[in-house]
């Protein structure tokens, strides 16, 4: 087998196990958005890592929660206020610790 092929065989492995992945949160979480804040379409349609990759985050289940476009923007958007909700984690925060806290702690007009 040449590298191509190789490469090819790696990448349909890459999206085969995010496809599996994609189908063990959305039973999970119901294929709801986890966050539910202003003008949240509800749908969950992204996958949201909790603790991004580059704070050294995994794409284990326990980081990965489903989002809706919106929201997804939104946590983005604001740190601060995602941090206090627990839609993102710190680099020096563990995957998994204080959970998600949600929406009331989410605060608009600060």
């Amino acid at each position: 087998m040449n590298k191509a092929e190789e490469r090819r065989r790696e990448q349909q492995q890459k999206r085969d196990e995010t496809y599996v992945q994609w189908q063990r949160i959305i039973r999970r979480d119901g294929s709801r958005c986890r966050a539910g804040l202003p003008d949240c379409t509800v749908a969950a349609t992204d996958r949201h890592h909790v603790k991004p990759k580059g704070r050294g985050g995994s794409d284990e289940d326990r980081n990965i929660i489903l989002v809706c476009r919106i929201c997804h923007n939104r946590i983005h958007a604001h740190p601060e206020r995602s941090s206090r909700a627990g839609f993102l984690l710190h680099s020096w925060e563990a995957e998994g610790q204080g959970g998600i806290r949600g929406a009331a702690f989410w605060t608009e007009g600060e």
